[in-house]
């Protein structure tokens, strides 16, 4: 409110000095008219009796012309008498020449005639004075026909301002401060204290209650402005009370994706532990049909000690391979705790490769490798990018599956490391296979819930889409790239772990 009082104040001094300045340059102009017409009846008096002295004679006029100048210089005098014109003093009358016109208008009228060299408020200009000119007939008992005229110097704007210049200051500066606190208190009262009242209300103001701006004078501008501040407070609550219910309605039904989404992750985990369990049955067959053969063998009696212990170990190595099939099945279906944290991803996509190598129907693929990027961390839920890259994975050998190609199946995964002019290095995962590859028509689609290429009862078509939804949790993208009949590559990019300060990537 400083600025708003101090621009208030000077603008107030501000007109008020102007008005004060105006008001004098006015009232001096009437008072030079006043004067002007004054001393022109007083001059017109003069020279009445001056022609009723001197009549007819030069001489008089001439010596009342001198005295007349003496006694105001500046000022000179004419006369014309039957033709003869006499002026005094000649070389100092500088309105001369309108001096004889004025006196020629008073002869030819045969009236009183009078001018001015300028307007009131032109002697505020510097070095042009103000004459007054006046002319009379003369009127003699012989009759004779002539005029007389005197120029008069009038006191100028400017010599009357310079003469009582520190009264008119005083005045002014007296006028401009009380009229400016008498205006500045008036404004306070009528302006600025209704503001501070609404400055204070707002100020204080809080989300719980209501602001209550009531002005004073209910016809006022003020008092309809707190009615348009009241409104629109009230408008604010409702409209937060509005937004309470629908942020809480939006964390209620963000839980209920998260909880679908979770159910979808756990369905198609459900559904891939069963794929893989159903692979493994037969790995586990053929070790555990060797180890029963290898039992029925150490039943027998008489058998030599070292075959024992041959049968022994070789038993015990089909069923460390069946332990290790059913421990890899294990750890990928057991759940890990839903948090974030860093996550080698080299290492992860290894252990599923191996997990799906295990498979018999999975024997006659090539897995292979290039793992360039030099920083493989990210930081995430581990067994929930587990079951991204295993559908991922699970896809593409399924891709190879129908494409009959048998012994020349390959998947192979690559990383690299992408730098973005903005934001985090991103790890970037291509994981191809050379199957039959994906129509153009359907590329677009493969990530939508539900679409499916396979035929009914072979897959869920959540497979690809819970997968997107896992990569994106974490601020990751997906994307896919085919050619029909030549294979299918899935490009998958996702934010690196933030590297400790001083490290070198």
């Amino acid at each position: 409110m400083r600025g708003l009082k101090l621009n208030i104040s000077l603008t107030l001094v501000l007109l008020l000095a102007a008005g004060m300045l105006l008001t004098n340059a006015i009232i001096t102009a009437f008072w030079l008219f006043s004067v002007t017409r004054t001393l022109t009846e007083q001059k017109k008096g003069e020279l009445s009796a001056l022609t009723a002295v001197a009549g007819t004679d030069l001489k008089v006029y001439g010596r009342y012309f001198q005295a007349f100048h003496e006694l105001n210089p500046g000022s000179c005098g004419a006369v014309s008498l039957e033709g003869r014109w006499r002026t005094v003093p000649d070389a100092a009358c500088e309105g001369a020449p309108q001096l004889r016109s004025v006196v020629d208008r008073a002869l030819h009228d045969n009236k009183a005639t009078t001018a001015r060299s300028s307007r009131p408020l032109a002697s505020l200009a510097p070095s042009r004075p103000r004459l007054l000119y006046i002319a009379i007939p003369i009127s003699t008992p012989e009759g004779a026909p002539g005029a007389v005229g005197i120029t008069y110097p009038l006191p100028s704007a400017r010599q009357i301002l310079r003469q009582h210049q520190k009264i008119i200051l005083v005045y002014i500066l007296v006028n401009t401060i009380v009229l400016a606190v008498i205006g500045f208190f008036r404004i306070a009262a009528v302006a600025i204290r209704p503001i501070d009242r609404l400055i204070e209300k707002a100020s204080n103001y809080s989300g719980d209650q209501a602001l209550g701006l009531v002005s004073e004078n209910e016809g006022s501008e003020f008092h309809q402005l707190s009615l348009a501040i009241n409104r629109m407070v009230q408008r604010i609550a409702e409209d937060k009370v509005n937004l309470r219910k629908s942020v809480t309605s939006l964390e209620e039904a963000n839980q209920t994706i998260r909880r679908t989404q979770q159910d979808m992750v756990r369905a198609e985990k459900l559904a891939s532990v069963g794929r893989l369990s159903a692979g493994l049955a037969h790995e586990i067959g053929n070790p555990l049909g060797i180890v029963l053969g290898y039992l029925g063998l150490l039943r027998q009696d008489g058998l030599p000690l070292a075959e024992r212990l041959e049968y022994i170990e070789r038993s015990e190595q089909e069923l460390q391979r069946i332990n290790a099939l059913v421990r890899r099945l294990l750890d990928f279906s057991r759940p890990l705790p839903a948090t974030s944290q860093p996550v080698r991803l080299h290492s992860l996509l290894l252990h599923l490769q191996q997990m799906l190598r295990d498979q018999k129907k999975n024997q006659d693929i090539a897995f292979t490798n290039t793992l360039t990027a030099g920083n493989d961390t990210v930081v995430a839920n581990e067994d929930a990018l587990r079951q991204a890259f295993l559908n991922f994975y699970l896809n593409a050998l399924d891709a190879l599956h129908d494409a009959g190609k048998p012994g020349q199946g390959t998947i192979m995964t690559e990383s690299a490391t992408i730098d973005q002019p903005e934001g985090p290095r991103l790890l970037r995962i291509r994981i191809s296979d050379n199957g039959a590859g994906i129509p153009a028509g359907q590329l677009k689609n493969i990530f939508d819930p539900f679409f499916t290429t396979k035929e009914p009862g072979k897959g869920t078509g959540l497979g690809l889409s819970v997968s997107l939804a896992i990569i994106e949790q974490y601020g990751g993208t997906v994307g896919a790239a085919s050619t029909e009949g030549e294979g299918a590559t899935i490009i998958i990019d996702l934010p690196l772990a933030p590297e400790p300060e001083g490290a070198c990537s």
